[in-house]
């Protein structure tokens, strides 16, 4: 991903980027979680 410079940011749209940016690594989406458990317990459509 190409990187992008953006100068006179709000302190506040800084921090809202930061915490955007900084996901952990290890983190399990819900997505990925909810269609395991249905898996595990054999659901089907």
């Amino acid at each position: 991903m190409a990187g992008v410079t953006v100068r006179n940011l709000s302190e506040e749209v800084h921090r809202a980027l930061n915490r955007r940016a900084m996901r952990p690594e290890g983190r399990v989406r819900l997505g990925v979680l909810l269609v395991e458990l249905g898996r595990a317990v054999a659901l089907t459509r």
